[in-house]
């Protein structure tokens, strides 16, 4: 049997109107009743994903802001972080401010102009076109710096994502499986993102979602119902039956 289920939280858990339905977290509990973890991997904040976990506890572990940052929600517990150097901040800083950049911290995710006391543990840069995105890539490219940096379109605007070199959410889950002394081979990965192409082959068992990206679906073992058609909960009840 399984014994570990990472769900991504974006495009995934929750639905487009961004609720958990109770029969999805009903049927996580049903599974972590039967001794299985369920962690949540997402680029948010911590503090975005404790929010929904108040009423009704179903999470073991959150992996946040792309993996920089670890976290054990039954013992109230920092397992792992990593944050942005102030030498890339700077380089950041100094090379784009001609552009908004976003700041994740711990708990929120704020507008940056300055480096901060505060850790950060990811920067986005907001990009008005596809052509910035390109430049401000190849940029980032040239100034050698110790980080990793994705691209994705949201409604309105293309974002670049940037997290230290060593930052990976595959790490993470390697981390929580030590500390349980599980294998790799029983873990569950669910996901919909391209970038986490890495985790689907690293695990025992990966799940894409039919609104996932095309990319992702060619890596995993089984493609579930979309996240606006209870996709998890389907999967788990199908894999937990």
């Amino acid at each position: 049997m399984y014994k570990v289920v990472v769900s991504e939280f974006d495009r995934t858990l929750i639905n487009s109107e961004e609720a958990i339905s109770s029969s999805t977290v009903m049927e996580i509990d049903r599974i972590r009743n039967m001794g299985c973890l369920f962690c949540i991997s997402t680029d948010r904040v911590l503090s975005d994903i404790l929010s929904y976990n108040k009423d009704f506890i179903f999470i073991d572990y959150i992996i946040c802001c792309s993996g920089a940052y670890l976290y054990d929600v039954v013992n109230d517990k920092v397992i792992y972080k990593k944050n942005i150097t102030n030498v890339v901040l700077k380089k950041i800083l100094d090379n784009f401010s001609d552009y908004d950049i976003y700041a994740y911290l711990e708990d929120r995710c704020w507008l940056i102009k300055d480096i901060v006391k505060e850790k950060i543990y990811k920067l986005e840069i907001v990009c008005p076109n596809k052509k910035i995105l390109n430049s401000i890539s190849e940029k980032l490219n040239e100034l050698e710096l110790n980080i990793k940096f994705f691209s994705k379109k949201t409604d309105k605007n293309y974002v670049i994502e940037i997290i230290m070199d060593s930052v990976d959410k595959s790490v993470c889950i390697e981390k929580i499986c030590k500390l349980r002394k599980i294998s790799m081979d029983e873990v569950i990965y669910i996901g919909s993102c391209e970038k986490d192409n890495l985790i689907s082959k690293k695990v025992g068992y990966s799940v894409c979602m039919r609104n996932g990206d095309s990319s992702l679906k060619k890596e995993c073992n089984m493609i579930c119902p979309s996240n606006d058609d209870k996709g998890v909960r389907k999967v788990l009840s199908q894999l937990f039956n």
